[in-house]
Formats: structure tokens, sequence, C-alpha cells
């Protein structure tokens, strides 16, 4: 069936959390002219800072728009140069450097562009600057404007000298329903007097959304009546509405709430479903993950139903109805949505009074964005109840969304659904903006599959229903696999004798996306083992010394992965995060690294973790520090550690040359500077070439050395024996 709006959806839907909603409805150059002549450097430094940041924008859209026609002349130039023997206008020779050079770089040069995947690597995931979208033009020129219409004056403070603060400038507030006019309103060319304004706000339509005319709810609609700023912001939003109006309103209305509190989610979005904010808020109604799922809303890394306009409705009328029955009016109830509901009942508490409008004035009552929030939902409303009077009359909606729905399997591919409907993949996908992944989610591992309802375009359902249903869709074999804590795609991809790359086109996971335990993804189906088996450079792992054995317990070794913290390390284990301090080298106040390993003692009754692991088995345990560690590593690069016995008035730096070796690294082993001159008999420790080692030896001497890495991979974990050292005297200089 056709429709703009086809009613609920047969989808899963998530329930929303009873308990949650319950607490929510309970009752520069003049400074570098001062500079000394010994600050130069660093005047010349401030001097490229300063024209680095001042180059007219104009200047590069000019390079950008030239970068072409540049390229060929100079191209041209160079040729032409060629033939005749003449230096080229538009090419730079080579010649000495300058005496004094440039701060700035010369015009037209391109500027260096930031490495994103080098970022990061080094962020260890997205940047900061990554994880907003840039907020949409209509509601950034009516925050520009309010910086104006509202310039947040201090209360009982005039201008000039005059520090009264006596006679206080609050505005006059009446009882609830009253009608308050501004004593003073900005002039506008036609309308100079506030009985002028008066009048024309008398003969207004109310909308049902309960509204007062508070000064700065007069002062929007002014704005949007008289400033042409304003009037291209409505006539923008009325003209967008259309898409999602009928959608929206049919949802309030079966929830009994005001219709027009629609215009709540332009204040919010634009009517921008993509729409986000720079502290995570997205969709329509704007909201945060952990109150989606409060009311129902998934949210993971293949679904966002904050982005699908009929679900994020249904929960912000959820939420809208719960903060009225909370509040009592609809003034407070929309406070609360901009604050939170916590934070208006402790200012409603702190000044003992719970009208929003006396709120709005005292010091510190409210936030400023939530004092001017309610104000333009309410003149909003009240001009789109009031087309004629704002000039909307010639103004043509948009068309509204109209859409089938079919239900489809987990795992599918929107792709496979296009080709179905006979059109093309970004048609279905923005039918779909809550499929983040470009499918449907798989269905985890040990749970029942579960159908998804996916919107195709008007008039297709019944054939992408019947070729679903007969053909199946192409791309949708694959198995599912649960994340555990310790799980990396390598470790998954060798597990299923597949490649990180082919999981990550397959999933469409993100260059920086950090994947957590309880992450369902897609994998090849294929016969694979039931774990990983231990990699031959992770057979070794190193503890710390002294860690007493723990009794009836048994020891395991977890491998960090990128963005794990010891609370969820912890808790993965049945741990607590104290004992993981206790039994490895940790400083809480750094980050654990990628591929550390942090031993465990597990209770031997105990069940097995949700996590990747090795057993005490699997490893080969090494004391950090000890001397078997130490030759263990120094094999892992084709050395021997040997100790030789200085000679009088040695150094770190003449050893190193007689053995052919590193100084610097004689440093770092022997901790101590390479300049220090020895004593006769003091032992110095050298890592030289095994070839080297072995020629160093006397044939009288046997040396006991730790065997490589490859000899013994699984070496089981018992206390080593000591190691024999290898000494040698060094031999003479001459």
């Amino acid at each position: 069936m056709t429709s703009a709006y086809p009613g609920p959806l047969a989808l899963p839907v998530r329930r929303c959390c009873a308990k949650a909603r319950w607490q929510v409805t309970a009752a520069g150059s003049s400074l570098l002219d001062g500079m000394p002549s010994a600050g130069r450097h660093r005047r010349s430094l401030m001097i490229a800072l300063l024209g680095v940041l001042l180059v007219p924008c104009s200047s590069l859209a000019e390079d950008a728009s030239s970068k072409s026609e540049s390229s060929s002349v100079a191209s041209k130039s160079k040729s032409k140069a060629a033939k005749s023997g003449a230096k080229s206008p538009g090419v730079v020779s080579k010649g000495p450097r300058p005496k004094h050079p440039s701060p700035l770089p010369p015009g037209g040069a391109p500027r260096a562009q930031p490495n994103q995947e080098a970022r990061h690597a080094i962020a260890g995931g997205t940047t900061d600057d990554e994880r907003t979208l840039p907020l949409d033009a209509e509601l950034q020129v009516l925050r520009d404007a309010e910086r104006a219409l509202f310039p947040r004056p201090l209360s009982g403070v005039h201008a000039g000298w005059s520090w009264d603060l006596e006679n206080s400038n609050i505005e006059p507030v009446g009882p609830p329903g009253t009608s308050i006019l501004p004593p003073d309103l900005v002039p506008q060319p036609a309308e100079s007097s506030s009985a002028d304004v008066g009048k024309w706000l008398s003969e207004l339509t109310r909308p049902n959304l309960p509204t007062t005319f508070q000064p700065s709810v007069v002062t929007y609609l002014q704005f949007y009546r008289s400033n042409p700023q304003g009037k291209a912001i409505l006539r923008t939003w009325y003209k967008r509405s259309g898409r999602y109006s009928k959608l929206i309103t049919m949802e309030l209305a079966k929830a009994g709430l005001p219709t027009d509190l629609q215009w709540q989610s332009v204040i919010e979005s634009s009517y921008n479903p993509a729409a986000k904010s720079p502290a995570g808020a997205v969709g329509l109604w704007q909201f945060m993950p952990d109150t989606a799922r409060v009311y129902g809303l998934e949210v993971d890394r293949w679904t966002d139903e904050r982005l699908d306009p009929q679900r994020a409705t249904e929960a912000a009328a959820r939420l809208l109805a719960d903060l009225h029955r909370r509040f009592g009016n609809w003034e407070l109830a929309l406070a609360a949505y901009n604050m939170g509901h916590s934070g208006l009942s402790r200012a409603i508490r702190k000044y003992n009074s719970n009208h929003y409008w006396l709120l709005c004035h005292y010091e510190g009552g409210l936030p400023w964005e939530t004092t001017l929030y309610v104000p333009k939902i309410f003149a909003l409303a009240i001009a789109m109840s009031n087309r004629s009077a704002f000039g909307l009359d010639d103004v043509e909606q948009d068309a509204p969304v109209q859409f089938d729905v079919v239900s489809v399997g987990p795992g599918q591919p929107l792709s496979g659904i296009a080709k179905a409907a006979g059109v093309n993949e970004s048609s279905i996908a923005e039918l779909n903006p809550q499929f983040l992944a470009g499918r449907t989610p798989p269905t985890p591992q040990g749970q029942k599959a579960i159908s998804y309802s996916v919107r195709v375009p008007s008039g297709s359902g019944a054939i992408v229903s019947r070729k679903i249903a007969s053909f199946g869709l192409a791309g949708a074999d694959f198995d599912s696999y649960t994340i555990r804590q310790g799980d990396t795609l390598d470790g998954i991809a060798k597990s299923l004798g597949a490649t990180a790359s082919e999981l990550k086109t397959l999933n469409q996971v993100a260059s920086a996306e950090v994947l957590v335990p309880g992450d369902t993804l897609l994998v090849p189906r294929r016969d694979r083992p039931s774990d990983v088996d231990v990699a031959e450079d992770e057979r070794v792992v190193v503890i710390p010394k002294d860690t007493p054995p723990q009794t009836e317990a048994t020891r395991v070794f977890y491998r960090v992965v990128p963005g794990d913290t010891l609370s969820e390390i912890a808790k993965s284990f049945g741990v607590r995060r104290t004992d993981l301090l206790d039994w490895n080298s940790i400083d809480t106040t750094a980050r654990l690294q990628s591929k550390m390993v942090l031993a465990i003692w597990l209770p031997k009754d105990a069940p097995a973790p949700e996590a990747r692991y090795h057993s005490n088995e699997d490893v080969r345990a090494l004391v950090a520090g000890s001397q078997e560690f130490a030759e263990y590593f120094a094999g892992l690069r084709g050395n021997d550690r040997v100790v030789v016995r200085a000679k009088q008035g040695d150094t770190l730096t003449s050893i190193a040359s007689r053995y052919h070796v590193n100084a610097a690294t004689l440093e770092r082993v022997n901790r101590r500077p390479r300049t220090d001159r020895m004593n006769e008999g003091e032992s110095v420790v050298v890592y030289v070439p095994k070839a080297q080692g072995r020629k160093t030896s006397k044939p009288t001497e046997t040396a006991r050395k730790t065997p490589s890495p490859a000899a013994s991979p699984q070496a089981p974990v018992a206390p080593p024996k000591k190691p024999e050292t290898q000494t040698v005297q060094t031999p003479d200089a001459g």
C-alpha cells in the first residue's frame, strides 16, 4: 500500500526503558616593534605566523581557480625557455640560499594539508574536528542574528558610568497566559511603536501549542516578519517542512500532543535528518545516544535510528509526553528537553519557582541557550500558523516523502534491494538512513534471526517482495561473528582464512573506527576453527618480577588492543581493576598501549570469560629485566649477549669500536655515559652478532645461551634455571 505515511512499520521495535522513563516523569605589529634585538629569531617566527594567518581568503580562492591554468602556462614557458635559453618567468631557478629568507611562502605556493590517516594513528581513532558536521546554514544565520537581538545585558547595569544596581531592568512578568509587550522594541521602518506591534500581534492566529507574547517571542516574530534574513530563513524552513510535516504531525497526534510541536524539530535540526551537534546529538530531534536507547531507538555501528525521521519522532513524542507530565506546562517541558530534566529541576528548587519566564531573568537561572530555546519554538509555531502575515503564501512546500515497506532478513545489502526495485543504491539509502553500513544488521551469534523493514520507492514494494522471496539477494551469504574483548580484525581474519581488508570492506569499517566488544561483524561463510591459534610472535610474554603466584587460581594472559581500558578488561574477566594493577606493571595516569600483555589470575571454578586470551600453557613467560629476558630479545635481533671485562681507562666508545657495535647501544644497555673511564675488570654487556660472539669465545669456554624463539615456541612456564654468562676478556687494543 502506497502512502506518505504507511503507519507503524513492521520492524522489531526496541522496548523503551520503563525505569528511566519513570525517572523522567517523576513528580600584532606594535608588539613586535618593541622586541629587543636578542629576540630577533622569535620576532621572525611571529612575523611568519602572522603572515600565514593574515593571507586573504580571496588569494586562496584565486590560487585554487587558477591551478590548472597556471600548470599549462608553466609547461609552455618551460619549453620556450629551453629553446631560447632564457629563464621562464613562471619557473623559479635554483640558486644560492638568500641571506634573509622571506617568512612567507612564495605567492601561489600550495598549502600543506594534514595527513588524516597519520592523525588517526596518533589519536587512536577519529579526531575531534571529524566528530561533528557543520551547523545547518539557516540555524547558523539565526544564531548570528541572536547575538544582536539578545546581547545578554547584565541586570541592573546601565551604559556609561552608571553602576546603579538598585534599579533592575528585568522585564515585567505576569501570570502564565497573559500577553506582555516589550517596553523597548528595536525600531523597524514601518513599525516604530509598541502600539503598531500590538495591532498586528492581536490579529495573529494562535497555534494549538499554548504560547504567550513574551518580549523575547515578539522579538523573534519581528525578525521573521521584517528582517530580510529572518524572512529567508522562514521561507526555507516552510518549504523544507513539506517532506516530513505529515509524518511528524500524525505521530504527535497519535501521542495526544499538540501537532505544532513539529516546529521544535526545525529549531533542533533545521529539518535535516542527518544533523549532528558538537555534543553528539543526531537527527531531526537531536537525540543523544543514551536518551535514544532509553526511548527505544537502536544506536550501534550498524543502525542509528536517530536518523530515521519516523522512529525518531516516535521517541521524541514519548519524551515530550513524559516531560509535560512531570512539569505540567510546555514552557518547562521544552526547557527540560533542551537542558535536561535534572538540571531544570535543580534550578526550580534553587530559586523556589516553577515559572519559566521568571527563571529566565535570574542570574544563573537557566542556560542562555535554554532562555532563547522556548521563545524560538513559540515564535516559529505562531509564524507558521499565520502564513499570510509572514509572507509564506507564495512558497511551495517540498513534496512529502512517499515509500513502500518490505520485510527483509538480517545482513541483506541495500544494493541487492535497489537492484530488485530497479533503482540505484543511493535512492534506497536515502529512504533508509538508519542503516549505517549499507545493509540490514546481522544477527548476533546465538540469537534468533529477525526481519527488518526497509523502505523502497512508492509502487515497488510488491515487486521487490516477490523477487526477494523467489531469488533471494546477491551478496547475502555470510555468517555473523560477535567481537570479544581482545579481538582484532587481523586475528579474526586469520582464524577465518580471510584478510583484514576483506572484513573491512564487507562490514564498511572506517579507517579510524574502533570496534568494541559486543559488535557484530559479517564474516565469510567458511569452515573455521573455534579460536585463533597463538601466533609465533605472541608466544612470549613479559611479566613483572616479584609477582607472587595466586593459590586456587589459574593465570591467563590478555593482549591489549587499541581503545582498551583497565576497567573494561577487569569487567570482561570478572576481576577488580585494583587486581590488574597488583598483577602488572601499570601506571594509571597513562593509557594502555596496543599489544601490551596483562597477566590475570582467574579462580579455577570461574566460567570462561567473554574475551580472547592465552592460557598459561600456550605461552612462555619471561621476567622483565632478567638475564633470560635480555638474552632472548638479543637473540631476536641475531645477537649474542656477552659480558666483557674492561681494561683500565676503557670507555664504552672504545669497547664499541673493538667489537664493531654501536656506542649508543652500549650506553643504553649498560646505563652509563659512553665517555666514562672504567677501572680494570669492570663488567660491560655487549650485544655482538652471533658469528662474532663465537669468535670472541675462548675454545675452552662454554656458554649456555637462551634458545632462539623458534627453537622452543611453546616452552612451559616454569621457574627458569639461571643461565650461565659468557665472560671474555677484552682483546688488546693493538
